[in-house]
């Protein structure tokens, strides 16, 4: 498939409105940078989605639904559910965050693997979103 037939391609998922999320949202990722032939940062883009999916299971709304972009050489991956409420970018303790804590790193983890990120409201719904570059050609 050549770079004009990727360009600007999406896909949308709903994900499961519980625990499962995460690991759904990671198998729809892995699958679809595959298949557009964009796996230089699969790994990145499997810890950020994890993290951002299972945020939304745990402290969203449902429905949640996952969607991907790829355009300009750029994979956008968003989770949205129907919670208004965003985040910001994580505070610097958190990188400090204590040994024994079994939570509060995924937006940290987030922002260390993603070229950027974000959290909007759009039409009711919150939505975080990472990109990432690819070498695609």
């Amino acid at each position: 498939m050549d770079r004009e037939l990727r360009d600007g391609a999406e896909r949308l998922i709903e994900l499961p409105d519980d625990l499962r999320a995460a690991r759904v949202a990671r198998q729809a990722v892995a699958d679809t940078l595959e298949q557009w032939g964009v796996g230089d940062r699969v790994d990145e883009a499997l810890l950020a989605v994890s993290e951002v999916a299972g945020n939304a299971a745990r402290h969203g709304r449902p429905p949640i639904d996952l969607h991907l972009s790829l355009a300009d050489g750029r994979v956008t991956i968003s989770v949205a559910d129907h919670d208004a409420a965003c985040v910001g970018p994580p505070p610097p303790e958190a990188a400090l965050a204590d040994e024994g804590a079994e939570s509060g790193r995924g937006l940290a983890l987030v922002d260390a693997v993603a070229d950027e990120w974000g959290c909007c409201t759009r039409q009711g719904r919150k939505q975080v979103w990472f990109a990432l570059s690819t070498s695609a050609p």
